[in-house]
């Protein structure tokens, strides 16, 4: 019996004593000491692991306990005398004599820490000084007292004292009062501001929280910020936190201030307590914020501490559209890892490295920010005190900057003089806009300048250090005196900068060769981003003049000969026939299309087709052959090809132009240019040139005319005796946005629902089917792709030994080729909806159809609201424009089964005939995941709130009644609702 009860007093995972059995052991020893005075000789040490239950949700239980194993057999190493135990889960207590105790804790610790560090493991330790009169068990509560006071604190061990007794009192005082702070106000949320560095920009807020106590005065958010998550009563204070910052930005917008972004934190515990991914989507819903004005963030020790919880919500985050910030970030020891397994926008640089901003701090930075661009992040710094610390952030690329150099967080009273303090406040459709730089690598020798074109000036917002040398080389004092010259219409150089800002293409440089006051310079230009009138730039300059001339290269040394000289230059490899524009002309868009179809291989034919003369071409083709280019010019004076052409300029117009081929000298490339001779356009202009007809080129291809008007001059279907399709050919299915016909086959139209009255469809069937009658271009309507459109159908009879068995049909959509028979009035704005009075008509044939044909009908109303929101953000045309795209995802989602309309503003009504309501509902449902999932409508960022509320025709007593319901609506969901 004894031997098994020692058995059950010790752990079955480390073989150390369980609680009780340790207890008493030490009291036993306590009393030992006190009667040979040696009690205070005598520590209890008590142990936690931090996020060991995190460790344990990643790895499983089984690694967890070889975790307990290690750190038990490592504290029976360093100390084979003490007396040791496992109370519960990952604590620990160890009695000890204090001689050479700390040396024994800090070994254990770094073994520890060697071992599971990277895992985001901490081992801490509370210590007691054993003291008269203190039994074992208030001597472990003091010890593990003093080891959770730590746990969120820099220092590894802490010995007991008055102050951890009231960190204790303070910790009772937090979780005793958080709910009603909360429901009192006072927890406060205050905003922070986040700069955008290359425009100097106020472009987002962070939100932070403050506990003005009433008894206790101010608490800092580092005193109950852990004690909340030691409690887990984090969730309370962060989902109160959303819901005042979803309040804070919907008062500011219903009073028409410019908005920013605001991000609020997260904690580890949201993820593991809720479903924080629906408790933000709840609260952005109710208050009609857009996600991508909501940032979210994580510390870096949240997400080490890992689930797949945690990882699959993130990714859930993402994919909705929220921003992501990765908070403190290289405060932890798995930074890289945690990049790699985590997808994020942003990662926030901890405010350590600018505590001591020295020149070691300043070279971790550096990499941190080259790393993340690397990784296609963007970087925030936080902690910035001083122009000094901004200045550096800013050279070196780092994206956002947030610190009290610009301002301490403010309440929301005091947020107006947050946004005074900036010159510019970065609205939400430019968000993408100067979001583009975060691409570009800073730390590079090469010369690099950030331009702005807002359509009528250009802005330099950034030149380093090697393109600010550039400039001063050609004498100008200043990227001022640079932009003064471009931005002077009276400037040789004014007009045709904005003409190659109008040649630019996203991912497409073009490089440009200038002669400023007799010195070359070459610039090489990159489109980053566009909006509205805006171009923001890259360019790379440098100075041609300035290189020796033995080391300008062949390239330098024909432009600075030809390039005032010509229109247009480019090179072309006569052995790879690679072709590279050098100073493109007018029709640089057009040719970049072309050219990238042919990974910008020279392609004489294509170049003749699209640029020349029809007349020229067959010259201009023998002129620009490759193959016999280095052959004619060793024959030709100077080794240099010229001939004349009708080129395209302007608007399309052509004009003469003299085309020239030289060689370049040791080189397999040669430069081909042009250059308009407005003296011979002159002399040419009375010469009579022969033009081509279309018709002369029509006759060329016959048999492709032939075989478009066969593939696209009607839509066909065949059907069988029971009115069911049998087949459909290919025009008909790209009509009605058919991928496959199983879609179709062995249904009839009513199985479909796509026709507002079925019965004119179904007479004329049976009238081919029963007598053998053709029908000759009957008109109809038809639902095509969500919207009603006018149809003339012709059907003839199939026979069959001298029986009808089926029928071949055809159809013509009315407005394909009669565009002026329609009524505009009822359509909509060429979508796919229609307007409101369209949609009123749709109604009437729909209720016409229920009241005296049986065809039950449902009517799905729709309300959004985003429109306000956008026009106010973004503007009118852009909103304007988000509507229309929201008509066509609606048209789309309604295909062939129902029509749509737009009744006002974002009030859409829907219609469709059904025979089982669950149709409907699964309709209805499909429409509000489609509407709820959109990230952005017409390129831009939004967010739709969708309501739906379903009415059923057969419970109506009148079209007006159902439309009186449905336009008094007032706050509708997914129903079935009774009318009536």
């Amino acid at each position: 019996m004894e031997e098994k009860r020692k058995a059950c007093d010790l752990d079955r995972v480390t073989g150390l004593m369980r609680k009780g059995a340790f207890l008493e052991a030490l009291d036993a020893r306590i009393a030992s000491a006190e009667a040979e005075g040696t009690l205070e000789d005598y520590v209890l040490v008590c142990s936690n692991i931090c996020n060991f239950k995190y460790y344990n949700i990643k790895y499983g239980s089984q690694a967890g306990d070889g975790v307990l194993r290690a750190l038990s057999q490592w504290i029976a190493q360093a100390d084979p005398d003490a007396l040791c135990g496992r109370f519960i889960s990952d604590r620990f207590a160890v009695w000890s004599r204090q001689a050479g105790l700390e040396d024994k804790i800090r070994k254990v610790q770094q073994a520890f820490k060697d071992a599971y560090g990277a895992d985001g493991l901490k081992l801490k330790a509370g210590l007691f000084q054993m003291t008269a009169g203190v039994r074992a068990a208030e001597a472990c509560e003091l010890a593990n007292l003093t080891c959770d006071a730590i746990r969120n604190q820099p220092e590894d061990f802490r010995y007991y004292d008055e102050q951890i007794n009231h960190h204790a009192a303070n910790v009772v005082y937090i979780v005793q009062n958080v709910d009603r702070a909360i429901r009192e106000g006072w927890i406060q949320v205050d905003y922070q501001p986040m700069v955008r560095t290359v425009n100097d920009a106020l472009c987002g807020v962070e939100a932070l929280t403050r506990w003005v106590d009433p008894e206790r005065g101010l608490i800092k958010p580092k005193d109950y910020v852990p004690v909340l998550e030691d409690n887990q009563l984090i969730t309370k204070l962060d989902l109160y936190v959303l819901d005042r910052v979803c309040q804070d930005m919907a008062q500011w917008m219903a009073e028409g201030r410019p908005l920013v972004p605001v991000s609020v934190n997260l904690s580890r515990i949201d993820f593991l307590k809720c479903d924080i991914v629906s408790e933000v989507e709840a609260c952005v819903t109710r208050h009609g914020i857009a996600r991508d004005m909501l940032g979210l963030e994580v510390t870096e020790s949240m997400v080490m501490a890992d689930s797949d919880v945690l990882k699959q919500d993130v990714k859930r985050f993402r994919h909705l559209g929220y921003e992501l910030f990765m908070d403190d970030f290289g405060s932890g020891y798995s930074s890289l890892t945690v990049l790699r397994d985590y997808e994020f926008d942003v990662i926030k640089l901890d405010m350590i490295f600018l505590r001591n901003f020295d020149d070691k701090s300043k070279r971790v930075i550096r990499s941190a920010v080259s790393m993340a661009k690397g990784l296609g992040l963007q970087v925030l710094a936080e902690g910035v005190e001083d122009a000094a610390a901004y200045a550096f952030l800013k050279d070196i690329g780092c994206d956002r900057v947030q610190g009290y150099y610009f301002s301490p967080p403010l309440p929301l009273a005091k947020l107006g003089e947050i946004y005074t303090k900036f010159e510019h406040i970065e609205g939400r459709r430019f968000k993408g806009y100067y979001g583009s730089v975060s691409a570009l690598n800073f730390l590079t020798d090469k010369p690099m300048e950030i331009i702005d074109f807002d359509g009528e000036a250009f802005h330099s917002l950034y030149a380093n250090a090697p393109a600010q040398a550039v400039w001063q080389s050609l004498n100008f004092n200043s990227q001022a005196q640079v932009y003064e010259l471009v931005n002077n219409s009276a400037s040789p150089y004014y007009k045709e900068a904005r003409d190659n800002v109008g040649k630019l293409r996203l991912g497409d440089p073009l490089r440009m060769e200038y002669n400023v006051y007799g010195t070359f310079v070459s610039l090489q230009f990159e489109l980053l981003a566009k909006e509205s009138e805006h171009r923001l730039l890259m360019i790379e300059a440098a100075n041609l003049g300035q290189k020796d001339e033995e080391d300008q290269g062949d390239e330098n040394y024909i432009f600075r000969l030809l390039y005032a000289t010509f229109d247009e230059l480019y090179l072309i490899n006569l052995e790879t026939l690679a072709f590279e524009p050098i100073k493109p002309g007018v029709n640089y868009l057009e040719m970049s299309e072309e050219w990238d179809k042919r990974n910008w291989k020279m392609d004489v034919k294509a170049a003749a087709k699209l640029f020349i003369q029809l007349e020229d071409q067959g010259d201009y083709v023998k002129f620009a052959d490759p193959a016999t280019i280095k052959a004619r010019m060793a024959k030709a004076d100077g080794g240099v090809l010229t001939q004349l052409f009708r080129s395209k300029g302007r608007n399309g117009a052509y004009i003469m132009k003299l085309h020239t081929i030289q060689p370049m000298p040791g080189s397999a490339r040669v430069l081909y240019t042009t250059r308009f001779v407005p003296m011979i356009q002159k002399q040419m202009a009375s010469k009579n040139w022969r033009y081509t007809h279309l018709s002369e080129m029509d006759a060329d291809q016959p048999e492709l005319r032939k075989t478009l008007r066969h593939s696209r001059i009607m839509n066909l279907f065949w059907k069988d005796s029971q009115r069911r399709f049998v087949d459909v050919n290919d025009k008909f299915m790209e009509t009605y946005g058919i991928e496959d016909r199983a879609e179709i086959v062995g249904k009839t139209d009513e199985d479909m629902h796509w026709h507002l009255d079925d019965a004119p469809f179904r007479n004329d069937e049976i009238e081919v089917l029963q007598e053998g009658k053709p029908v000759r271009n009957r008109l109809g309507q038809c639902i095509i792709r969500g919207e009603v459109h006018d149809i003339m159908a012709s059907k003839e009879p199939i026979y069959r030994d001298g029986e009808v068995v089926g029928l071949l049909g055809a159809f013509i959509p009315v407005d394909e080729i009669v565009p002026q028979l329609t009524d505009q009035s009822s359509e909509g704005d060429g979508t796919g909806l229609k307007s409101a009075q369209g949609i009123s008509a749709a109604a009437e044939a729909y209720m016409e159809g229920w009241e005296f044909r049986g065809e039950a009908f449902a009517a799905l109303s729709v309300r959004l609201n985003s429109y306000q929101r956008a026009r106010q953000t973004y503007g009118g045309e852009i909103a304007g424009r988000m509507v229309k795209a929201v008509n066509r995802l609606i048209a789309q989602c309604c295909r062939n089964r129902a029509v749509a309309g737009r009744i006002y503003g974002e009030h859409f009504l829907v219609l469709m005939k059904y025979t089982d309501r669950q149709d409907v509902a699964a309709f209805a449902q499909e429409l509000t995941d489609r509407l709820r999932g959109v990230r952005e409508l017409d390129g831009y960022a939004e967010t739709l709130a969708p309501a739906v509320a379903v009415y059923y025709a057969e419970d109506a007593g009148s079209v007006a009644e159902l439309m009186t319901q449905i336009y008094q609506e007032a706050e509708p969901k997914i129903s079935s609702r009774r009318l009536g």
